[in-house]
């Protein structure tokens, strides 16, 4: 099975993320990984929400991809996003791109080198619930100390020659006024307002957020290469070229 009809295959087993389960996709993970004689296991969470993690001694390199993929509404698609369709040179279908086929680039490559007689020093982490935050992914396997190698590869797409240059980030404060008490007739000089300490944090942040942020020559090329890499289709068009 070459690395186009293993991601079709991997398309084809539906694990949309809401609702999360992941234990089908994981048990053919492990089926195909049982056939090249890789000891697996499987973490299971409630709701099937499952992850597989080989076991080998002293792995050097982390092999790592999420199996779970978001909702497709079947409207407005040139293929069924659940076919696996092999067609022009892609393979159709929901999570062909993100990342059931860099899931499979992952499978594949471990298998040609296995069979080349090279067996790598690696160990396999195929997670549910990337799309919804990792707590029963990433962040379950990490807590339970499951994870042994240092460093990490994750088949995750980035468009053609096009490296991020700049990406949203989240963080998530909690942040607390304390004022003084003062009879109104006599604020501001007795007294101190907790609203108004609040505004002030509000009015700071409206300067970050209008502040530029020049980009040097040196990237400008790149940036002017960008939109170029992005095919112009619609965003429910989903394929991975094989």
């Amino acid at each position: 099975m070459d690395v186009a009809r293993l991601a079709s295959s991997l398309v084809r087993i539906r694990s949309e993320n809401p609702p999360g389960s992941t234990a089908d996709v994981i048990a053919f993970i492990g089926e195909f990984l049982d056939s090249l004689g890789v000891k697996n296991r499987i973490i299971s969470h409630p709701g099937g929400r499952d992850n597989l993690v080989t076991i080998k001694p002293d792995p050097r390199l982390l092999l790592c991809g999420h199996v779970d993929v978001v909702p497709a509404i079947p409207d407005d698609w040139t293929h069924d996003p659940y076919s696996g369709e092999i067609a022009g040179g892609y393979v159709w279908g929901r999570g062909a791109t993100d990342m059931k086929g860099g899931c499979a680039a992952l499978l594949a490559a471990y298998r040609d080198l296995i069979e080349s007689g090279v067996e790598p020093k690696v160990q396999f982490a195929f997670v549910c619930d990337e799309e919804t935050g990792g707590e029963c992914g990433i962040r379950s396997l990490l807590a339970q100390d499951l994870l042994e190698p240092r460093e990490c590869l994750i088949a995750e797409p980035t468009p053609a020659t096009s490296p991020a240059i700049g990406q949203k980030g989240l963080y998530r404060i909690d942040l607390s006024f304390r004022g003084k008490p003062g009879h109104s007739s006599l604020y501001p000089l007795v007294g101190k307002s907790a609203v108004m300490a609040a505004f002030d944090l509000l009015g700071y942040l409206q300067e970050v957020h209008a502040r530029p942020f020049p980009v040097g020559e040196d990237l400008q090329p790149l940036i002017r290469r960008v939109p170029g890499s992005f095919p112009r289709s619609s965003g429910s068009r989903e394929g991975m070229r094989s």
